[in-house]
């Protein structure tokens, strides 16, 4: 199944508030931009199979 970059996002971050996110695998925080740049920005560099992990992510279900 194929996800939009959203509901990888979705999948990969929690909503901490006041436009921050934290990353669910290493609980760091991002300030989401306008847009989502910020956010694709880590998952390219930290997570090299973050299309994967957002499947994980689907099958394990909420945090």
């Amino acid at each position: 199944m194929v996800h939009t970059r959203s509901q990888i996002y979705s999948m990969l971050f929690t909503d901490a508030g006041n436009g921050f996110y934290n990353c669910t695998t290493f609980g760091k925080q991002y300030k989401k931009g306008i847009g989502y740049t910020n956010l694709p920005n880590h998952l390219r560099c930290s997570h090299e199979d973050y299309e994967q992990e957002a499947q994980e992510a689907v099958r394990r279900g909420p945090p």
